[in-house]
């Protein structure tokens, strides 16, 4: 399982860990992007009361998470003469965590990771786990590596500085999380009136404890894991369609539109009743509307998702829903199924 800590107990924990390296003379090099150095290295300095001198700042959004920024902190780590000893620590989303875990295993071979998620899909899902990777060409985690953190340390006052609709990306994941192996969460987040509020410690420990299950179950993605990608294969696809137009769209936005789609492929397969498929986009509608693309352009997302690492050369590799909380890996699914299953 992941080496995380949560709250009051990450607050303790984070000072000993500056403590720690202060007193084993390690250095510690900072990864953060614009809008983490203004609003969360604040609060994370008077957390840890500690000035985080050797500091690298990225500039915000998906298109940081390249080779090219991997290179410059590769450039700027050896400019600072930081050793085998020296730790990596993140302060930021799934973009920001992503590109440290891809630096840090690579760098010398390896050196120490500590992950500090800001966002709600940094916490819920993208920090865990160990999976890294960048984007290459617009295609979607296509270099990357396995990197567990050696520390996670979750904060949930850092979601106070995030706007709504980065809360909403992270809330798709959540409700990713409980539509492959918990039907019970399901009914805890179907029928929220979605506040800020209502993303309480209890929901995102869940959220934390169902992706850290799984993966320490299957480290390396060969089978239980996938499950973890249901809704991926064709959000990514949409995140790539949408960056081949130098546009963006919020992370949980496309992996909702991913979801309604698999749950739709879902039921065309027989695997799924009709009665489920309607309150699953009934639940998603609610919080994600329907995206503006044209119909034209459908066979465009079906060409990106055969750019995703499951795919095979007879069809793409689906993780679909039996029932809401159970889900089925390894689905081999056609291009006519794909392109019905974006009309919803």
């Amino acid at each position: 399982m992941d080496n995380f800590f949560f709250g009051t107990e990450a607050e303790s924990r984070l000072q000993f860990f500056v403590n720690d390296c202060i007193t084993k003379k390690k250095r510690i090099f900072l990864l953060c992007d614009e809008n983490t150095e203004k609003y969360c290295l604040p609060i994370l300095q008077s957390l840890s009361k500690f000035a985080f001198l050797d500091k690298f700042v990225l500039k915000s959004g998906e298109n940081s998470k390249s080779i090219d920024n991997a290179t410059l902190i590769w450039i700027y780590l050896l400019e600072q003469r930081a050793d085998k000893d020296a730790v990596l620590v993140a302060l930021g989303g799934g973009v920001v965590t992503d590109l440290a875990g891809f630096v840090a295993a690579n760098f010398k071979r390896g050196i120490d990771l500590v992950l500090l998620p800001t966002s709600l899909i940094g916490q819920v899902d993208a920090a865990l786990g160990g999976k890294n990777a960048v984007n290459i060409d617009n295609a979607k985690n296509q270099i990357g590596t396995f990197k567990k953190a050696d520390i996670i340390f979750i904060f949930p006052q850092f979601i106070s500085t995030l706007p709504k609709i980065e809360i909403f990306s992270g809330f798709a994941e959540m409700l990713k999380h409980a539509l492959i192996v918990d039907a019970v969460y399901w009914e805890k987040l179907k029928d929220s009136d979605f506040t800020i509020d209502m993303i309480n410690n209890e929901l995102i420990l869940t959220s934390v404890n169902i992706k850290s299950q799984i993966c320490q179950q299957d480290r390396f993605e060969n089978h239980l894991r996938k499950k973890l990608n249901f809704g991926h294969t064709i959000g990514h696809a949409i995140e790539c369609y949408y960056l081949s137009n130098n546009q963006s769209i919020p992370h949980g936005h496309a992996v909702a539109e991913g979801m309604l789609s698999a749950a739709y492929i879902s039921y065309l397969k027989n695997m799924l009743y009709l009665s489920q498929l309607q309150e699953i986009k009934t639940v998603i509608r609610r919080f994600f509307p329907p995206l503006s693309i044209p119909k034209n352009d459908y066979s465009l997302i079906y060409q990106y998702t055969l750019s995703d690492k499951k795919h095979s050369s007879q069809s793409a590799n689906f993780t679909l829903l039996t029932s809401i909380g159970q889900s089925i890996v390894n689905q081999d699914v056609s291009k006519k199924e794909i392109i019905e299953a974006m009309i919803l």
